[in-house]
């Protein structure tokens, strides 16, 4: 496939330490800009120099509260802060403990003991909660809240808080601290972050990841990513979730690239136009959102068929070697910046007719796959080398492994070795034995099968996989994906279900584009149901007989997701008529 930016690797320095991801770039651009922000009211940049004696200042700070041992977690809103606290406790080797903003309130206590957290430091958000919640949590030594409000880039005043164990950020920022010399001899293959994962099937471990294996998966990484000191990258996901951390935060800080932080999604349009990123980290739902906001503009403006004649007169050029994909699309693209050349999108899959339909506006989609346990990159397509659908080549030094039950079965379990994999799952061997083998190797739980030049495929989730009274195997995965294609459909889950007589059916569960369902004519429930009907009627003449959808919900509500956006399949229950 096409790609608008000369074909050159890019060549980085290597971490050791996570915070080298910082201190080089700190080193090299440090008057550029690391992050910037907005306030609602105003943008806030702020340079590599002053994010580096920030760190250092709270290292300092950290160490000063006897807390340099210790298990700290951080919590609340995207902030500098709050990446500074993350560079910070890894930095003087203590262990961070990044926790989702929207876990439950009860689980997030439960998680704070569990991972024996002394300290925790977190947004305002998080204020009423700690100090509601604080009596029953003896364990912990300090509560340490940003007393920034993120809205106005304003000091808060302090708050009458519980007890003593209470301070603001500023309290542990000691005016001198970050003149001290730090040493941060410390051994970089001991548990640096404690990890919960999302629980997508009511399950959630404490991943332990080492500095050593989350350099080693971003170094590799940098290696299959076009990103360079000149892209600015917009950060839209979680910054608890590794994914984002390895991708938005670290690998873009070591290319000197500048970092926009999009505190709300609603806002990511807005966002789009004023930071005009060149690259994003995302997952599947934003590929889609993009894409289907190009479509539903075009419709709007009457121009639908202009955008097809558009794309065929690119397609021709491109054979012969013109690229005016930047000029013929030129509107479209302005929509979101007009600078914006690379998704890197993982999470889940994604349709290879997405990753066609970008790559003709001139925006190279870049799959990549991973899971928590992995730091969390496995493989990611080259930038030069798209396989559409692909959804990776593993890193260099990644081993990956297909573990077929049968020899000439078509796939089987994907296994991973390398300096990526994770030391194993907090206070459970048992689960960590049943995943890691005494050779090292990790099953992901994921299927899927390799091709001859290395590309990865994935079929579906192992703990997904229906598996029907004749024996019969099926991955849900593969028939959400043709599902997702139907234009009246959001979002699809395909489950077994029992009717009245006990029979079971494989069931797609629908949630649909009301809006646009409603704009096409399909607004009753009768409409609506006649019309996924008739499109899985035509679905089903594709698929083998076993595999046919022999019923449908519709649902009245978006289904339930980890922060992430993938479906908590274990929550999805029938909706009531």
């Amino acid at each position: 496939m096409a790609k608008n930016k000369a074909l050159t690797p890019r060549v980085f320095d290597e971490a050791r330490y996570i915070i080298d991801f910082l201190n080089v770039p700190a080193s090299k651009y440090p008057d550029k800009a690391a992050y910037i922000y907005s306030t609602g009211k105003e943008y806030i940049t702020v340079t590599f120099r002053q994010l580096q004696k920030l760190c250092y200042t709270l290292s300092n700070g950290i160490k000063k509260l006897g807390l340099d041992k210790a298990h700290i977690a951080v919590i609340g809103d995207k902030c500098v802060e709050w990446i500074a606290t993350y560079l910070a406790v890894v930095n003087i080797g203590a262990v961070i403990v990044p926790i989702d903003k929207d876990t439950d309130k009860e689980q997030l206590n439960s998680f704070l003991e569990f991972a024996d957290c002394k300290a925790v430091i977190y947004t305002d958000r998080f204020s009423e909660h700690f100090n509601q919640t604080a009596d029953s949590m003896p364990f912990m030594t300090h509560f340490i809240r940003i007393n920034r409000d993120i809205t106005t880039d304003k000091l808060v005043e302090n708050a009458d808080f519980k007890d003593d164990r209470f301070i603001n950020l500023e309290n542990a920022l000691f005016p001198l601290a970050a003149n001290e010399k730090l040493e941060c001899e410390f051994d970089v293959e001991k548990m640096s972050t404690i990890l919960f994962t999302s629980g997508t099937t009511g399950t959630s471990k404490a991943v332990m990841l080492s500095q050593k294996s989350i350099c080693s998966c971003v170094n590799q990484s940098l290696k299959f990513v076009d990103i360079n000191y000149d892209d600015v990258l917009l950060s839209i996901l979680p910054l608890h979730h590794t994914y984002e951390m390895a991708a938005g935060i670290l690998g873009a800080m070591m290319a000197g690239s500048t970092i926009c932080l999009n505190n709300r999604i609603t806002a990511l349009l807005s966002d789009l136009k004023y930071y005009r990123p060149t690259i994003m980290a995302v997952v599947p739902l934003v590929v889609n959102t993009i894409y289907n906001r190009i479509v539903d503009t075009a419709e709007k403006q009457g121009k639908t068929k202009l955008l097809a004649i558009a794309k065929k007169i690119s397609a021709g050029l491109m054979k012969m070697g013109i690229d005016a994909r930047q000029k013929l699309f030129s509107s479209v693209l302005e929509a979101f910046g007009g600078r914006l050349e690379t998704l890197v999108c993982g999470g889940a899959a994604l349709s290879p007719d997405l990753v066609r339909n970008f790559d003709v506006f001139g925006i190279t989609v870049q799959q990549g796959y991973g899971i928590t346990e992995c730091s969390p990159v496995i493989g990611i397509l080259p930038f030069d080398h798209i396989v559409p659908e692909s959804c990776a080549k593993p890193l260099p030094g990644v081993q990956v492994f297909i573990d077929k039950e049968k020899a000439d079965d078509e796939y089987g379990e994907i296994c991973v070795k390398g300096d990526n994999v994770m030391l194993g799952y907090y206070k459970n061997p048992e689960a960590t034995a049943q995943v890691i083998n005494d050779r090292k190797w990790f099953a992901t739980g994921d299927l899927g099968y390799m091709d001859k030049d290395g590309f990865l495929y994935i079929t579906g989730r192992k703990k997904n996989t229906i598996v029907l009274k004749n024996g019969k195997n099926i991955t849900p995965e593969e028939i959400e994906e043709y599902l997702a294609k139907i234009p009246l459909v959001t979002d699809s889950m395909v489950t077994l279900r029992e009717d009245d007589n006990g029979d079971e059916k494989i069931t797609a569960i629908i949630y649909p584009n009301y809006t646009r369902a409603e704009e096409d004519g399909f607004g009753e429930p009768a409409a609506l149901k006649k019309y996924f009907l008739e499109n899985i009627s035509k679905l089903n003449k594709t698929l083998v007989s076993y595999k046919h959808i022999r019923n449908i919900e519709i649902r009245k509500n978006p289904f339930p997701k980890t922060s992430t956006q993938k479906i908590q399949r274990h929550k999805v229950t029938k909706e009531e008529e």
